[in-house]
């Protein structure tokens, strides 16, 4: 399985994505393994994942009000396709609702 995020220009890749554990609560979290690529290294890079649900809230969307997590992801990258050493990212995953799967909903 594949998770890919696009934001405009910028796309990445996590495979397999970041293992979110449920029911999800505030204040859980938790640490998986994969490769992540870019672009510009399609090779990809050996990663940490860590979770954390950072808050339960009200989400404005289209559709209307929801309540929805706020879930944050830190990478931790370990060599790999973009020239070895070790680096930490943290994109920000967005919500997700308690009656849907985790996904990546906005950047």
């Amino acid at each position: 399985m594949v998770a890919k995020v696009q934001k405009g220009q910028w796309i990445m890749e996590l495979t397999p994505p970041p293992k979110l554990t449920w029911p999800l609560q505030v204040g859980k979290w938790g640490m998986s393994s994969g490769i992540w690529r870019i672009p510009s290294a399609l090779e990809g890079a050996s990663v940490k994942f860590t979770w954390s649900v950072q808050a339960y809230e009200d989400v404005q969307v289209v559709a209307g009000m929801f309540k929805a997590f706020r879930i944050s992801l830190a990478i931790e990258v370990f060599g790999g396709g973009w020239g070895g050493g070790s680096s930490s990212h943290s994109p920000n995953l967005g919500s997700s609702s308690p009656d849907t799967h985790p996904r990546c909903a906005s950047l």
